[in-house]
C-alpha cells in the first residue's frame, strides 16, 4: 500500500471512530456527541476515607510523612498561663498530631476559643539532606508544623507562620495557637 492509501485508511478509521461516538437526536435532527469516559481519579475515595466519626479532616498526610525516629524522643511541654502546672505530650506515638478544639478528632486539644476546631498539625517527615561529613544525601526524619488555614494563625517563636506550608520545628521552639497564652515548647530527649 502506498503512502496516500495509508492516509485514506487512517482518515477512514478516525472518521468511523468519530461517527461511532455520535448519535442523532431525532427531536432536533442534530448530531449529539457522546461523552467519553473519564477514568481520571476524582479524589472522592480518599476524601471519604479521610474522616473520623463522620467529621471530615482538613489534613491529609503527605507522601513523605513517616513515623518519628526511634533514636530520639520528642516531647511537647505545655505551659498554661496563671498556673504552675506543666503538661507533657509525647509526639513519638504517631506520624502526625492534629491540634485544635474539636475533641472528637484532634489528638491535642487546645484550651482557647480563638483556636480553630482543626487548627494545626505536627507532622514527622522524611526529607533528603546532605551529610556534612560524607557529602552524601541521607534521609532525615524531623518534625514539621503546618497551619490548617486557621482563623487566628499559628505562631512559632513569636512569628506567625504562613498557612498550608510546612515549617521545620527545632528543639526549644515555642508554638502558640491563635490568641491563646498557652506556650507549647518542643524538647528532645
Amino acid at each position: 500500500m502506498n503512502y496516500s492509501g495509508q492516509q485514506t485508511k487512517l482518515r477512514y478509521g478516525r472518521e468511523h471512530y468519530e461517527l461511532r461516538n455520535q448519535q442523532l437526536d431525532k427531536s432536533t435532527n442534530q448530531v449529539v456527541v457522546k461523552e467519553k469516559p473519564n477514568f481520571k481519579p476524582t479524589g472522592l475515595l480518599a476524601k471519604e476515607s479521610n474522616n473520623i466519626g463522620g467529621i471530615q479532616l482538613k489534613y491529609t498526610e503527605p507522601q513523605d510523612g513517616c513515623g518519628p525516629p526511634k533514636n530520639q524522643e520528642y516531647i511537647l511541654y505545655i505551659f498554661h498561663p496563671n498556673t504552675d502546672t506543666t503538661n507533657r505530650y509525647n509526639l513519638n506515638t504517631k506520624h502526625f498530631h492534629l491540634i485544635g478544639r474539636d475533641e472528637k478528632v484532634v489528638d491535642l486539644k487546645t484550651d482557647d476559643d480563638t483556636c480553630s476546631k482543626q487548627h494545626a498539625v505536627i507532622q514527622f517527615r522524611e526529607r533528603p539532606e546532605k551529610d556534612p561529613n560524607t557529602l552524601k544525601t541521607i534521609k532525615v526524619v524531623k518534625p514539621y508544623i503546618i497551619d490548617l488555614e486557621s482563623s487566628n494563625g499559628t505562631f512559632l517563636n513569636g512569628e506567625e507562620i504562613p498557612t498550608s506550608r510546612f515549617i521545620e520545628l527545632r528543639p526549644e521552639d515555642v508554638v502558640k495557637f491563635g490568641d491563646s497564652e498557652t506556650d507549647y515548647v518542643l524538647m528532645t530527649l
